[in-house]
């Protein structure tokens, strides 16, 4: 269903009973008590500002109710027509099917961060909590996109221009107060949308929002980010990737007739089905699979092909129901000039880490994009209208734009790496993996090693294996192997390549144990800090991952308690993407461990560091087999040595004889 003025006025209509609920609940009570106590008239403010939330409601739950997919360019389609009821998971809990506001997760858990992957449906997600949240009258819901943030423009100044207030100072002082008497939900999406220059003044002003409003529940969603870690108080939760019938009534979703739909499913049930499903169990791979088989009728197996695909059904304005046609482009440039175009534009905002601009901003990208393609001429304006409409790469809201989806910018971007800096791009590839945003960049790299394999291997992933087994070679090597399986020694190094262990003891927590709650993050978070792990988490290169903190009850007193933390340096980023690949030297622990109480191991009055220290008791032969016991119980990724070394040899082999090549 498109969108237009008839279903605006019928879907205002159906929306009015359910904002006035929230208000009649939730606000009136409040403004009722907070005006009894100010010098105003009662009537005309309650009046004033419950008609602001009202208005405030009304208007982004029409505003969220329609989503714009790349499978229909330049349409607005219903959410509730099109969403699927994702699962989210964290470490200690059965999954939770979302398809409603449930009490047992939001409100139970108060704070909470979805964290995902490129495409999991995050943004999705979100929208239909908060149009949940409203439908079920469960609080007062705020939505905000983090990208908006700014140095100059805090939570509070959005939620405030959002209300439009008429008298500036005197309703800023109410909207406080009331948020600071809880009942509010907020919708924080896209973390990692915050632009690099930004984050750690808008981190920083996150946080003290968050602790003043304490009495309110917060939701934020995010790629994964070294930055979250400073959210210590937030319950982690993960998506779980979809299932073959999620994808294929997903499928139906997009083709309610059947037309293609019916063929493709079939094609995916097919003896090749294998080979395409890690593309279903991605939302937007999903997406991409059904508009790349209506435009060619084909189902490419690698990503970037697909994204390329897109492009090309995109550029040409493919539609079975109208028949094929090409819209003229008022940039006038064809498909391959184009794309040389907003490839470039793609690295240069990624570069930026930002998704969205305004008008002068945007055109000022196309400026530079045009300086750097010298020999291409186009008029910025003119690209600008294709952007938006022949070849719909942008959404426009009003006088903001923004890339479709982050996925397609980085597509762009990972197509400029590969295509335009042969030069340099093992080095450009280089510098991504060592900065302290390299989360930011795994997508873009994920990319990368479909585009140009042989140049991935060549520079990342000899820099990583050569990092790994020169790590390998220095340490434990005061470890007496006749006393110490060599296995178990070997084991250690690999995993410590990559991430360090804490033993966190019983009398480190004893102080924050209360009935079967789960330890303290804040504790861990305060310990890793104070031992130089983390800075708020801005800019390191470190996370810190909760660990398996077990406690065993016996009539109801804790009778021993324990726990390890890992905290992963940027190895692991890497090494989580070729296991992604399938790499065959990356390995994985698989949570499969002998259960080991960390108590068995260490019960000192501090928590502990896994080192190589020959002095540590951690590394005592009685102990050593027990502390990979206690590690291992975590399902950790690592690197096989002999694996390495194998293909370090085929490399630089490889690389040898390209040298000698003589061509002519």
């Amino acid at each position: 269903m498109n969108f237009d003025f008839e279903t605006a006025k019928n879907v205002a209509s159906l929306i009015s009973p359910l904002t006035g609920a929230v208000i009649d609940t939730y606000i009136k009570p409040k403004l009722k008590e907070l005006v009894e106590r100010s010098k105003v008239d009662r009537e005309v403010f309650e009046h004033s500002l419950s008609s602001k939330f009202e208005e405030y409601l009304t208007r982004t739950y029409e505003q969220h109710s329609y989503i714009t997919t790349i499978v229909f360019p330049n349409q607005q389609k219903r959410l509730e027509d099109l969403y699927i009821p994702l699962t989210v998971k964290t470490h200690d809990r059965a999954p939770f099917v979302v398809d409603s506001y449930r009490k047992d997760l939001v409100p139970s858990y108060k704070k909470i961060i979805i964290k995902d992957s490129a495409g999991m449906g995050k943004t999705t997600l979100l929208r239909f909590l908060y149009l949940s949240a409203i439908k079920q009258n469960v609080g007062i819901p705020i939505f905000i996109e983090l990208r908006y943030l700014t140095k100059d423009r805090s939570v509070l100044d959005i939620i405030h221009s959002e209300l439009n207030p008429i008298d500036e100072e005197y309703d800023r002082q109410f909207i406080h107060r009331l948020i600071r008497r809880g009942d509010f939900i907020f919708f924080l999406d896209g973390y990692d949308e915050i632009p690099f220059t930004e984050r750690e003044t808008v981190t920083r002003d996150l946080h003290t929002f968050i602790s003043k409003a304490w009495q309110n529940s917060f939701i934020i969603s995010s790629r994964e980010e070294t930055a979250l870690a400073s959210f210590y108080t937030f319950r982690e939760f993960k998506i779980e990737p979809l299932k073959r019938d999620q994808a294929f009534t997903l499928i139906d979703k997009y083709d309610p007739e059947g037309v293609i739909a019916n063929k493709l499913k079939k094609r995916l049930q097919g003896a090749d089905s294998k080979s395409y499903e890690g593309f279903l169990v991605n939302p937007l791979l999903v997406s991409l699979l059904f508009k790349t088989y209506e435009y060619k009728s084909i189902i490419p197996l690698r990503k970037h092909i697909f994204y390329r695909q897109i492009y090309d059904a995109l550029f040409e304005t493919h539609d079975l129901t109208k028949g094929a046609f090409i819209r003229p482009k008022h940039c006038k440039l064809d498909i391959d000039l184009f794309h040389v175009v907003i490839r470039t534009l793609g690295m240069f905002t990624v570069k930026k880490g930002t998704t969205g601009y305004d008008k002068d901003e945007l055109l000022k990208y196309l400026s530079d994009v045009k300086k750097f393609n010298p020999t291409i001429q186009f008029k910025e304006t003119d690209l600008l209208k294709d952007l938006v409409s022949t070849v719909p790469l942008f959404i426009c809201e009003g006088d903001y734009y923004r890339w479709s989806h982050k996925a397609i910018q980085e597509y762009f971007a990972a197509q400029f790496i590969c295509t335009d800096t042969k030069s340099k791009q093992g080095q450009i590839l280089r510098s991504m993996c060592k900065s302290p945003l390299l989360p930011r960049y795994i997508h873009v790299l994920d990319l990368c090693y479909d585009i140009d394999y042989k140049t991935f291997r060549n520079t990342v992933i000899r820099d990583l294996i050569s990092e790994y087994l020169e790590y390998y070679d220095g340490h434990y090597r005061r470890v007496n192997e006749s006393q110490v399986n060599r296995r178990d020694v070997d084991f250690r190094k690999s995993i410590s390549f990559s991430c360090q262990a804490i033993i966190f003891p019983y009398t480190f927590f004893r102080e924050h144990l209360k009935d079967e709650d789960f330890i303290s993050n804040k504790e861990v978070y305060k310990f890793l800090k104070r031992e130089g792990y983390h800075s708020d988490g801005m800019g390191t290169s470190y996370k810190f991952k909760r660990g398996d903190y077990r406690k065993i009850f016996e009539s109801g007193n804790v009778t021993r308690a324990a726990g390890i933390a890992l905290v992963f340096n940027q190895h692991y980023y890497l090494i989580d993407l070729l296991a992604l690949k399938r790499e065959p030297i990356v390995h994985c622990s698989g949570g499969r461990g002998k259960a080991v109480d960390a108590m068995e191991v260490w019960d000192g009055p501090e928590p502990v560091l896994v080192d190589d220290d020959p002095r540590s008791d951690l590394n005592d032969p009685l102990n050593f087999a027990k502390v990979n016991q206690v590690i291992a119980q975590l399902s950790i990724l690592y690197l096989g040595t002999e694996a390495c070394r194998s293909l370090k040899e085929r490399i630089e082999r490889e690389l040898r004889q390209a040298d000698e090549l003589d061509f002519f």
